[in-house]
């Protein structure tokens, strides 16, 4: 229930996450968050990937919206989802393609509010 409350998973992706692991900006979430999960065995990234942006593109929010959304696939196992402020992302997408530059960028796109 968590991931989806926090992170904005379908509950009928649920089963085809292993592990996960997250960080979200202590006073509002809407301001930046990110997921990073694995998937488990036989799950197709690209599906999981346009399942999480169809969710956060969707959502409801308050307490103002995040500004852009990002989901990249690395190595075929793991999917990041980040959105928020563009101060926020820019530089968190800055040092994540530094880190995985093989990473296959899927979706980035502002966030309609």
């Amino acid at each position: 229930e968590n991931l989806s409350f926090h992170l904005l998973v379908p509950a009928d992706q649920l089963a085809n996450i292993d592990e996960a692991a997250t960080m979200i900006h202590m006073m509002n979430a809407n301001t930046f968050t990110c997921g990073v999960f694995r998937l488990a065995d036989g799950v197709a990234a690209a599906d999981f990937a346009a399942a999480m942006e169809a969710a956060v593109m969707s959502n409801q929010w308050m307490c103002g919206f995040p500004e852009t959304l990002t989901v990249a696939v690395i190595g075929g196992e793991y999917v990041l989802i980040a959105f928020g402020v563009n101060d926020a992302m820019n530089p968190f997408m800055t040092h994540f393609a530094e880190a995985f530059p093989g990473a296959e960028i899927l979706f980035n796109e502002a966030v309609a509010g």
